[in-house]
């Protein structure tokens, strides 16, 4: 498989895919981590009495920032769909 000549364009797309799967996985692991925190740790710590009396009033907090993380990962998901375009401009064929 030998890949096509990558110009400036091609450059820029790949920047842009990189950049993309990268903000991805960013936003992938604060939806992972915020859900942790909201759904298990905070009902655990309260149920042991280890969080003030206040700290459950946080637990919807921690479920909107991973409800916002969720629809950023959605978006990033998809754009992501539309931008794998720029692989096939190098390498027309695959192996499968």
């Amino acid at each position: 498989m030998t890949p096509g000549i990558i110009g400036p364009a091609e450059w820029n797309s790949l920047t842009s895919l990189l950049i993309t799967l990268w903000l991805f996985a960013v936003v992938t692991v604060i939806f992972t981590v915020n859900i942790l925190i909201g759904y298990a740790i905070i009902p655990s710590l309260g149920y042991t009495d280890q969080l003030p009396r206040w700290g459950p009033l946080a637990q919807p907090l921690f479920y909107l920032v991973a409800l916002l993380a969720l629809g950023a990962a959605v978006f990033l998901a998809l754009r992501l769909g539309n931008q794998l375009g720029i692989l096939n401009l190098i390498y027309p064929r695959s192996l499968i």
